[in-house]
């Protein structure tokens, strides 16, 4: 019997996107061990500003190549179905 080790991820809560090189894109732990996983990041109106498949931990921030301003934003990843779901609130801090 082969005991696997539970597959996470770990979402971080803010990032600065300033081009500073620190924390400039939103990184979530162990997404790549969620293959086909989506993404979906709204504003505080509930418009969606971001989503993709198969998250990079490449997003800056944007909404159509324009940086979003500073604030709280929240998100929902689906992992494998919509049972298995992450959501919760992150800080854009320029």
């Amino acid at each position: 019997v082969n005991v696997l080790p539970k597959r996470i991820a770990v979402v971080t809560n803010y990032f600065t996107p300033n081009g500073d090189g620190k924390n400039d894109v939103w990184f979530v732990k162990g997404i790549n061990n969620f293959e086909d996983c989506e993404v979906f990041v709204y504003n505080s109106y509930g418009s969606e500003v971001f989503y993709t498949k198969n998250y990079q931990n490449d997003w800056q921030g944007t909404y159509n190549g324009t940086p979003l301003p500073d604030g709280t934003y929240y998100y929902v990843i689906k992992l494998y179905n919509p049972d298995e779901m992450m959501k919760g609130a992150l800080t854009i801090i320029r």
